[in-house]
Order: C-alpha cells, then sequence, then structure tokens
C-alpha cells in the first residue's frame, strides 16, 4: 500500500474508532440495548488497527482508554456533551449548558 493510502486508511480507521467508542460510551450510559454490539465494533476497529499500524496502536491504547472514560457518565444525569442527552434535553426544552461567568 502507497504512503498516502496506508495514512489515509489510518486516518479514517482512527475516526471510526473514535465516532463509535463516543457512540458505545454514550449507549453505555443510557442503558441502550445497542451498547455491547457498539462495544465489539469498536474492538474490532482496535484488532484491526493493530494488526495494520501495530506501533499506532501500542502508542494510542492507553490514551483511548483515559479518553473513552470521559466520554460516560452516570444514568440519569443528563450532561453537556453526550449527543443523547442533548438530543432529550432539546425535546424537553431543558437547557444543558452551564451559566458563563461574568
Amino acid at each position: 500500500m502507497s504512503d498516502v493510502k496506508a495514512r489515509r486508511r489510518r486516518d479514517v480507521l482512527l475516526m471510526m474508532r473514535r465516532r463509535v467508542a463516543i457512540t458505545a460510551a454514550e449507549h453505555r450510559s443510557h442503558s441502550l440495548d445497542d451498547a455491547t454490539a457498539l462495544w465489539s465494533l469498536q474492538l474490532e476497529l482496535e484488532q484491526t488497527i493493530q494488526d495494520e499500524f501495530p506501533d499506532l496502536h501500542e502508542e494510542q491504547f492507553g490514551l483511548w482508554a483515559v479518553e473513552e472514560l470521559s466520554y460516560e457518565h452516570p444514568p440519569g444525569v443528563l450532561t453537556p456533551g453526550c449527543s443523547l442527552c442533548e438530543a432529550i434535553a432539546a425535546e424537553v426544552q431543558i437547557n444543558l449548558e452551564l451559566p458563563q461567568a461574568a
């Protein structure tokens, strides 16, 4: 694979992994049934990254764990930054934004 194609493949895999990781964490936080399927997809993407880009996987793995924790929140707590919470808040017209300091 050419360097350009390899970089493009790497970037797409990283982007997909991040999107799936965020979605999986949000679905776990809301106890949705498909959270396990999303987590499995995340693991498959991470395995593909490990197979195709082992150095990148080794470099990123610890960072992913820390980042992933930041996406989760306690069930029942509407949280800014969670797309599901923001959709719920918009539907019931709740403002999730923190007040700005004067």
